[in-house]
């Protein structure tokens, strides 16, 4: 108990640092998922983490980044790519107030989500699925989101794809992108464009302790993703628009 309390002291004071302020509890949390993480490592490979330290310091408070960005209803959203919950799981810690589904679509990982919502008590606000963002989109999924988010699953012009059918219009997605967004953003304009989506924003921000530059980009949905979009499985990675 003592390791975790000060592991949560330490993320809360990482946190302090990025302008965002949680409390004890939230902290203690966290760091109980991380731990569920860590010892999942052992069917799954969960996340690229070292140690457990290393994943509650880094990734965690990487995901905590989303929580910067203003103007955005945190209810009815959904994490594609989802893997260890990340960012998803840390969003609904986080931000308690809304519904969100983790989209993943390797078994074992959605069966560790299964088990790490039903762990945190997540069960009445947290919907796992198990399967392909191009199905679900073109599915059940199709724009019933107000918010997508998903790190580290794609370049842009592939995220485009995946994100923009499940949000509804006038709702947005987010990718979280390190300091190589820009130029990714570049390549994605005609993608954006044909998908009925915009880049609003960019939030543009430094992890502490050296853990490198991160970029929020936030895409509005201001028209409905044609008929035809997304397309079968594995065709946006294959040919991206």
């Amino acid at each position: 108990m003592e390791g975790t309390e000060r592991l949560a002291e330490r993320l809360r004071a990482l946190l302090e640092r990025l302008g965002l302020s949680i409390h004890g509890e939230t902290a203690v949390q966290l760091v109980a998922y991380g731990e569920l993480v860590w010892q999942g490592q052992a069917r799954a490979r969960l996340t690229g983490a070292t140690s457990l330290e290393e994943l509650v310091t880094k990734h965690i408070v990487d995901c905590a980044t989303l929580w910067l960005v203003e103007g955005v209803e945190w209810d009815g959203w959904i994490d594609v790519g989802s893997g260890a919950g990340l960012p998803g799981l840390v969003l609904a810690v986080g931000r308690p107030e809304g519904q969100g589904t983790l989209l993943e679509a390797t078994g074992k990982k959605a069966d560790f989500l299964r088990q790490a919502v039903t762990a945190l008590g997540l069960e009445a606000r947290l919907q796992v699925v198990h399967g392909r963002a191009e199905e679900w989109g073109r599915g059940p999924g199709r724009e019933r989101y107000r918010v997508a988010v998903a790190r580290a699953v794609a370049p842009a012009r592939v995220l485009a794809e995946y994100l923009l059918p499940l949000v509804e219009v006038d709702g947005v997605a987010v990718m979280m992108k390190g300091p190589q967004a820009e130029a990714e953003l570049a390549e994605a304009e005609r993608a954006l464009h044909v998908l009925g989506g915009r880049v609003e924003r960019v939030h543009r921000l430094t992890l502490p302790e050296d853990q490198g530059e991160r970029r929020l980009v936030v895409v509005r949905k201001d028209r409905p993703t044609p008929e035809g979009y997304p397309r079968r499985a594995g065709l946006p990675a294959k040919r991206p628009l």
